[in-house]
């Protein structure tokens, strides 16, 4: 068994040697560099969806927030306020700025 191996060694040519040992190189690459790679990747993505978490929270808060300031805003007693400030309020009679009419 031996001789028969050592008989097609001999018979390699040299670039026949190369590439073998060049492919040999390239699968201990693959081998070791690979699962590194993919770690990589993976803690890439995983820091991109902890940031991307972040702003969806970020954004869930704002709008939550200008839910409440509209719904301040919006309540009858805001509005009835805002009235007074402006001169809308039902509580006083109109004043009457220009006589119309006959008499």
């Amino acid at each position: 068994m031996t001789s028969i191996l050592k008989s097609q060694i001999g018979e390699m040519t040299t670039s026949k040697m190369i590439l073998l040992v060049s492919l040999f190189l390239l699968m201990v690459l693959v081998l070791f560099v690979l699962p590194i790679w993919l770690q990589n990747r993976f803690v890439e993505f995983s820091e991109k969806e902890i940031t991307l978490s972040n702003q969806v929270i970020e954004l869930k808060t704002e709008i939550i927030r200008l839910e409440l300031t509209n719904n301040k805003l919006s309540c009858i007693e805001a509005l009835s306020d805002f009235a007074q400030v402006r001169g809308l309020d039902y509580y006083t009679v109109p004043v009457k700025l220009m006589s119309v009419g006959g008499n």
